[in-house]
């Protein structure tokens, strides 16, 4: 095999991306390998995460960074492999509501004004190489990289930068930001200072009055020519929303790989991406520039305080008390709640000052967008997204959102001139119109369905779980490849539905399923020692009828959960040998005990009666007892004859035992041709995916 890259296929390096934000582990690598390749894969592998390096963690605060790094390693093939896996924007942060990873996407990429994530990224390689690196080998290090969404914007940008990886593969991701690599390359900012003539120093958002054509031509221009484009590998989907926005301004267009349709009659959202200007993107930045710095100092809380004024961590005290009381004693219950009251003290005055401020601009600045949002909405009504009445009601919303941001800013200024308890129920009115906000929020998701249709298209569009599927449909084979819950299903044509029939009723003829003879077994052996392995039995017999039920339908296309079949017949085999091996140990248990105990019994007995017969004054004492010398001549035993016939073991034991035994044998037997009738009858329904056969006998 040589040092030709492991995951050389699309589908394998797919799954391995959507596995990552699960957990990756040697055992799930294996699976994988072994499903869509059919051979073993090489033989040591190590997993890193960057959840074992805490210097990633440290500082103010947690990028959001988070990724994989799996070592293939195998002496013999010649193999020295890492493939580094950076994962994807997340909804939100693991037990909180803050969705970190997008305020990333906007200040880090959007802007291009934070590197946070990107230089966590570039760390985490740095960690995992020096580790790597101490294995002991003159096989020549090969290091690739991974990423879908962000992930796959941080890996490209990473490779633009510092061009350390031999390839690298992005998927579904947000394309480099011309403005992220001039606040993260210096050589190339220089590069553009140089040619626009702009200072970059004092005012970063200079770089946006650059037109925004010549300054992405110049960019691809100076990146193709510094590093080979041809290892920046893409994947896309044609109907992603991410790849809908590859027209706006910012971004770039650099690497291989021509987009893929996965969505028949669906062309994705560039028509209503179009009706996005340069102009209106060069505004939208300006307007989130104002915020960079807080979101710089103190991540996504810094961002919501320079935004709005708010303390996020008094909004979960607040949240978590309006939750737990009923509206009417609200109040009460906030100023009797000793910690809220003391964080009152000290939180509510300065973040009461900070709203006064920001609310006001923020509500200047939705006047602005609310009476320049119709050319918008036209334009969605001209697309038939939506109908001219859901643009109605859309307005009205969007109106009484102002309205209820214009109270909030009412009652903020009152609340400077108030006293402390008039603060805190300034705070619960302003909850109140909160939720007004949040209900005509409601409301606009309601009259936006069609839009929410297309974006719901466009957002599966960029899901890993659709990238995977759309591949394994599009393998250009007659059997389909779809993947759920991190399952291999094959489906293919029902064009052998008769051979299916047959194969079902040989399964219903056979005696007996594993269930029964669990409880059986479990009844005859009270249980003993080494019983727990039996216990899968419980589900073997009937997951493996359920999994023929499964794809055994009339005129319905077949369709197996391969990687369940595959588990079934691999835990079936393992656990009927352990029932064997129990099955065995209480067979000579018996022999030892019954059979051999009565032998021995037997043979002692027969000689003892022989040695009577043979040698009859040996037991005159023992007959006659104690007596005088003088009587010996009177009373002698000069003859023994025993009249004594050992009978064999009952034969109702014997016969007992060996239909016992002979039974579990039987029932193994049945069960494990059972099992093998599964791996046949997949085999043969999918006898034209060379691989099938390997994955039932290759162990993960």
């Amino acid at each position: 095999m040589g040092n030709k890259e492991v995951l050389d296929s699309d589908q394998v390096r797919a799954r391995m991306i959507q596995m990552e934000y699960k957990e990756l582990t040697e055992s799930e690598i294996r699976r994988i390998y072994i499903e869509e390749t059919g051979t073993e894969p090489p033989a040591n592998i190590t997993v890193y995460s960057s959840d074992d390096y805490p210097e990633l963690r440290e500082g103010d605060y947690y990028s959001g960074f988070d990724g994989s790094a799996i070592h293939f390693y195998d002496e013999e093939k010649g193999i020295n492999q890492v493939y580094t896996i950076t994962r994807g924007s997340e909804g939100s942060e693991k037990d909180s509501w803050k969705p970190k990873d997008w305020f990333y996407n906007l200040f880090g990429i959007g802007l291009g004004q934070n590197a946070s994530q990107l230089e966590d990224a570039g760390t985490f390689v740095d960690y995992v190489m020096i580790d790597v690196e101490r294995v002991d080998t003159n096989i020549p290090l090969k290091s690739l990289g991974m990423g879908h969404s962000l992930g796959g914007n941080l890996i490209t940008t990473l490779q633009l930068v510092t061009g350390q990886f031999d390839n690298v593969y992005a998927v579904n991701h947000i394309p480099p930001s011309m403005y992220q690599l001039v606040h993260s390359d210096p050589l190339f900012a220089l590069r553009v200072s140089e040619e626009f003539n702009i200072n970059l120093t004092n005012n970063f958002n200079n770089i946006y009055d650059i037109d925004p054509t010549e300054l992405k031509e110049f960019t691809e221009a100076y990146y193709k020519e510094r590093i080979d484009e041809t290892t920046i590998n893409r994947l896309n989907m044609e109907e992603d929303l991410l790849y809908a926005m590859w027209g706006l301004s910012g971004f770039i267009d650099i690497g291989v790989g021509d987009p893929m349709n996965s969505i028949e009659g669906f062309d994705g959202l560039h028509d209503f991406m179009s009706h996005i200007s340069d102009e209106d993107m060069r505004i939208v930045r300006l307007y989130f520039a104002q915020f960079v710095q807080g979101y710089n100092k103190d991540g996504f809380d810094g961002a919501i305080r320079e935004i709005m004024g708010l303390r996020s961590d008094f909004i979960d005290d607040f949240a978590d008390i309006y939750s737990a009381y009923s509206n009417t004693n609200i109040f009460t219950a906030a100023w009797s709640t000793r910690n809220l009251k003391a964080k009152m003290t000290f939180t509510i005055w300065p973040m009461l000052w900070d709203m006064g401020k920001k609310v006001p601009q923020l509500y200047d600045d939705l006047v602005v967008l609310y009476n320049n949002i119709d050319p918008l909405l036209d334009a969605l009504v001209d697309l038939e997204v939506i109908t001219p009445l859901e643009r109605q009601e859309i307005k009205r919303s969007l109106g009484e959102i102002l309205e209820s941001v214009g109270n909030i800013k009412s009652y903020l200024k009152r609340s400077l001139q108030q006293s402390w308890s008039d603060r805190i129920q300034s705070v619960y009115i302003i909850y109140q119109e909160y939720n007004n906000i949040m209900a005509n929020v409601d409301n606009i998701k309601l009259h936006t369905e069609g839009l929410m249709a297309y974006f719901g298209l466009s957002a599966d569009a960029h899901k890993m779980t659709h990238v995977v599927n759309a591949l394994g449909k599009n393998n250009g084979e007659n059997v389909m490849r779809v993947y759920e819950g991190g399952d291999m299903y094959f489906i293919k044509p029902q064009d052998v539905s008769q051979q299916g029939d047959s194969l079902l009723d040989r399964l219903k003829e056979m005696p007996k399923s594993g269930e029964s003879l669990l409880s059986e077994l479990r009844e005859a052996l009270s249980g003993g020692k080494g019983l727990g392995n039996l216990l899968p039995m419980s589900w073997l017999g009937l997951a493996g009828f359920s999994a023929m039920q499964s794809f055994l339908g009339v005129n319905q296309p077949i369709k197996v959960n391969i990687s369940s079949a595959v588990r079934i017949y691999q835990k079936g085999q393992s656990t009927c040998d352990d029932i064997k091996s129990e099955v065995a140990k209480l067979k000579r248990l018996y022999e030892s005990e019954y059979e051999e105990g009565f032998s021995n019994w037997k043979s002692a007995l027969t000689t003892k009666m022989n040695n009577m017969e043979q040698s009859p004054r040996s037991y005159q004492q023992e007959f006659f007892g104690h007596y005088p010398p003088s009587a010996k001549k009177i009373w002698k035993i000069t003859k023994i004859t025993v009249h004594e016939e050992v009978e064999p073991l009952p034969a109702a034991l014997t016969e007992n035992f060996d239909s016992i035994f002979a039974y579990y044998e039987e029932e193994v037997a049945d069960t494990l041709a059972r099992v093998e009738l599964i791996k046949e009858s997949i085999e043969t329904l999918f006898s034209e995916e060379e691989e099938i056969s390997q994955l039932f006998t290759l162990t993960y």
